[in-house]
């Protein structure tokens, strides 16, 4: 499934270097190929897959598999006493992969603790708008009944609407799946990549749908102070 996610990956990255000028939200769309052959354990072929096609073999050479296989099972079945001595490559792989996982899920769950406990002395603003002492970027946090986090000494304006968008475009759903697709497959370069590049997006797409109505002025304003405020975010799920 990672192996043939790959291609998408890459056929993804393509388009979105081609769509460059198309609109943002158009280019997270381009992941859900992506999200879905990572999480279903089958692919729909045709002719026009980015996936290499299966080809189908001859008669001659599925006879000679076939012998080649219960020879194969005959020596298995001699030799079994020593190998069930150790594990094999395919149960050693199996762990590390379970050890690799379990790690990513600890670092979420440690840095919602540690996020949890700093939330404690948030004090309400107004509506879902909440403010925490010190300083750093402003962010969402919750699936269900999400919030606006807001330091004290951030300027307000334009970053509650830039929140607010993230919000209204669920996109700490999106993130959500992707952290969790991200956490199966953590092994592979190509998924780190492509969960980078949708968070890019998410946040393009969500700066896209704020400054639509926005005058010149406006919009300069707002790139400098949202620019500012995104430094150093944190790509941990449901957190903007």
């Amino acid at each position: 499934m990672s192996f043939s996610a790959c291609w998408i990956i890459l056929a993804v990255e393509l388009l979105r270097l081609l769509l460059k000028g198309a609109p943002k939200s158009m280019r997270v769309l381009l992941w859900i190929p992506v999200a879905l052959r990572l999480c279903l354990p089958f692919s729909i072929n045709s002719i026009y897959s980015l996936l290499p096609q299966s080809v189908t073999a001859p008669a001659a050479v599925t006879r000679v598999t076939a012998v080649g296989t219960t020879i194969v099972s005959a020596m298995d079945t001699v030799t079994a006493p020593s190998v069930q001595a150790g594990l094999s490559v395919k149960e050693i792989a199996a762990i590390v992969w379970g050890v690799g996982m379990a790690l990513m899920l600890g670092y979420m769950l440690i840095c919602h603790i540690r996020l949890h406990r700093k939330l404690r002395q948030a004090s309400p603003l107004w509506g879902n708008i909440y403010t925490i002492p010190g300083h750093g970027s402003a962010f969402v946090y919750g699936v269900f009944r999400p919030r606006i986090y807001l330091p004290d000494e951030l300027q307000a304006g334009h970053v509650i609407a830039h929140e607010q968008a993230h919000i209204n475009r669920k996109d700490h759903w999106w993130k959500l799946l992707g952290f969790m697709v991200l956490t199966v497959h953590w092994f592979n370069p190509f998924v780190w990549l492509a969960y980078a590049l949708l968070c890019r997006d998410l946040e393009l797409a969500c700066d896209e749908r704020v400054i639509r109505t926005m005058s010149n002025r406006e919009k300069a304003e707002y790139s400098e102070v949202v620019q500012l405020d995104t430094k150093g975010k944190s790509v941990v799920s449901g957190r903007f």
